[in-house]
């Protein structure tokens, strides 16, 4: 298995991921809820973490099946680490373990949750949720298949591992 690949791609799945964590900054700062710095400090972390690892290892290989398939699980691991750090930070949610929950809810689609009162939080971090549910929705990997050509990997291998079994 191609590990510097898979890593590589990681990394450029973690810099989009840091880029989608600054979209709902707007609505904090429209309503004033003050959950602006955690996603900041969310996208810093994990622009951080993406470039290192897209930076760091360098790969002309092809991608097979092997390696979409460690991509796609891992993609989602990260996506879910990552996208909870602004539940987390902001104090929202105070359990990391309940915050990983709440977003891996919501980049899988399924719903679960574990906020009892949605008023009591941000506006920008219901945003933040609703972001992880049209992600889940449209599919995370797939929707980096944009992002795939720039890193040179092969994007059908890694819809093949995502859309296996469907």
């Amino acid at each position: 298995m191609n590990i510097t690949l898979t890593l590589r791609i990681l990394g450029a799945l973690l810099l989009f991921l840091a880029i989608a964590l600054l979209f709902p900054v707007p609505f904090s700062w429209f309503y004033g809820d003050g959950a602006a710095g955690a996603f900041f400090l969310s996208a810093i972390i994990s622009a951080g973490c993406g470039g290192l690892l897209y930076s760091q290892f360098r790969s002309g290989a092809d991608l097979s099946v092997r390696e979409g398939f460690a991509v796609v699980t891992f993609g989602w691991t990260f996506f879910a680490l990552f996208g909870a750090l602004p539940f987390f930070f902001s104090g929202a949610i105070p359990s990391y373990l309940n915050a990983f929950f709440e977003t891996m809810s919501g980049f899988t689609t399924t719903g679960a949750t574990t906020i009892e009162n949605y008023s009591e939080i941000a506006r920008g971090l219901l945003f933040w949720r609703a972001i992880t549910q049209w992600l889940g929705g449209m599919g995370i990997i797939l929707l980096s298949v944009a992002v795939l050509p720039f890193v040179g990997a092969g994007a059908l291998q890694l819809a093949r591992a995502a859309l296996r079994g469907v």
